[in-house]
């Protein structure tokens, strides 16, 4: 994750991390033994690269169709602001 990330994470938030996308079935664990010591190695899966591939398209979207994706077309009206801004109204 630092080379990927350039940031430096503690175990106490990788690791849960790690244990979640495994329940969901994101990534596979596999146990290997190095020696004295036991090694889990994690893999994407068909359904985590999915993931990521949707995540991916997201953050190649203007910020308008990342609402639409997630919370559903007719649910978002953005309205324009001074100053090129904008405002995300949600319909209740």
């Amino acid at each position: 994750m630092n080379r990927l990330t350039r940031q430096r994470f503690h175990s106490g938030v990788v690791y849960p991390l790690l244990y979640e996308l495994e329940e969901k079935e994101f990534v596979t664990g596999k146990w290997v033994t190095r020696g004295r010591r036991r090694i889990k190695y994690y893999s994407i899966t068909d359904r985590g690269t999915n993931l990521l591939d949707h995540l991916r398209r997201l953050f190649e979207m203007p910020v308008r169709e990342v609402f639409v994706d997630l919370l559903g077309k007719g649910r978002v009206k953005l309205q324009s602001q001074p100053k090129g801004e904008h405002t995300a109204h949600l319909k209740h």
